[in-house]
């Protein structure tokens, strides 16, 4: 005769439970590693060549007080601004003050930071990083007709809530993880 207990765990499965972080740091998150052969959405050349530039750039160029590098996302911004030069950016979700100064600092003179996204050339996605708000900017961005595919940067893309929307991607993309945010970077190339 079957418990209780054992009926319930039917359909109440058991909670799963993670190991203790195998090194002592600050912050720690689960993520999981995935193959690279059989993933959409690789990345093309000039997404290559403009993430190398930017990289480049911001080693070289850019300068951000009392920011970590490698480890937070602001100066592959402003390595980006510098690389692209783009004439429309596009702030999408929360706003990023300092992502927002630091981008103004590194674009051409009279270019601005804009909420509009027709004719963007580089799009910050501030989301919450839960996955489904940057599938439905995706989504709508993809409804879009663009002069030259933008280049649009999402953040927090190694966290857990945000791996299978990442993987799904079916447009050029590159990670970004070890210049960006520690929590993952991925550029993506709006590219039909």
């Amino acid at each position: 005769m079957q418990t209780v207990k054992q009926m319930v765990r039917k359909w109440v499965p058991r909670a799963i439970e993670t190991p203790p972080c195998p090194v002592e740091v600050e912050q720690s998150a689960y993520s999981a590693m995935f193959s690279l052969f059989d993933e959409p959405g690789r990345p093309t050349q000039r997404l290559i060549e403009l993430a190398l530039d930017a990289v480049e750039r911001a080693m070289r160029d850019v300068e951000v007080e009392g920011s970590v590098w490698p480890g937070e996302e602001l100066r592959l911004l402003g390595g980006l601004m510098l690389a692209m030069r783009p004439k429309v950016v596009v702030e999408i979700g929360s706003s990023n003050a300092k992502a927002s100064e630091l981008m103004k600092k590194y674009l051409p003179e009279g270019v601005r930071i804009v909420s509009e996204v027709e004719g963007a050339e580089f799009i910050l996605v501030n989301g919450p990083g839960d996955g489904k708000f940057e599938e439905q900017v995706l989504e709508r961005l993809a409804g879009l007709k663009f002069e030259k595919p933008p280049i649009v940067l999402f953040n927090d893309t190694r966290r857990w809530e945000m791996l299978r929307f990442c993987r799904e991607i079916r447009y050029p993309k590159l990670d970004m993880t070890s210049f960006g945010r520690w929590t993952g970077t991925m550029l993506v190339e709006l590219a039909r």
